[in-house]
């Protein structure tokens, strides 16, 4: 999954897909009609956190969210919060009865976020999911929500990419192989990075 994540991020820093990507590395990327980017409006973060831990038969569920000031935005993520841990103590809270009677650790969901800015009009929240569901170790799911800040809309691949499928290939071939990317401001080679 991390190597998802890592690929996915390859799509936001790629300059001929994003024609604003260099900005977002102090580049100075000039737009199509040659006006230069609009510097990075300041945005208010209110960290919100979602918590239902030691509840009898229930598994424990903790999980930190951005609340960004823009009513459509916040009522999407807080919404998107909100599903992603109803689904896992729904399904869950069988498990989770059991593991108490036998006193065995909680299953378990913590949730963080990290905010990146792809360009001056879009804004991405990339949340860390950690569960643990019994085994050996838990599991990590990174999954990032982007929104138009023009819009406040969520934007999905159909959304940044002409043709997703085209993109899609391309960015996996070139990941496999190495291909050259921006990668936290310096140009680097995958392999070594």
């Amino acid at each position: 999954m991390v190597a998802l994540a890592a690929l996915l991020s390859c799509f936001a820093l790629s300059p001929d897909l994003c024609p604003t990507a260099s900005a977002a590395h102090g580049h100075g990327t000039m737009l199509a009609d040659s006006r230069p980017e609009p510097a990075l409006a300041p945005i208010s973060v209110t960290d919100c956190n979602l918590r239902r831990v030691s509840r009898p038969g229930k598994p424990d569920i903790t999980v930190t969210y951005p609340m960004l000031g823009r009513k459509d935005v916040d009522r999407d993520v807080a919404g998107w919060v909100e599903r992603i841990a109803s689904t896992f103590e729904a399904e869950l809270a069988p498990l989770a009865l059991e593991w108490q009677e036998q006193e065995l650790p909680p299953c378990e969901l913590m949730g963080s976020y990290t905010l990146t800015r792809p360009s001056a009009n879009a804004l991405s929240i990339v949340f860390e999911i950690w569960t643990y569901t019994g085994g050996a170790h838990g599991n990590l799911d990174v999954i990032p929500l982007t929104y138009s800040l023009l819009s406040g809309q969520r934007l999905g691949l159909v959304d940044i990419f002409e043709n997703v499928d085209k993109a899609l290939t391309r960015r996996v071939v070139d990941f496999l192989t190495g291909c050259i990317y921006a990668l936290e401001g310096d140009v680097k080679k995958i392999a070594n990075a």
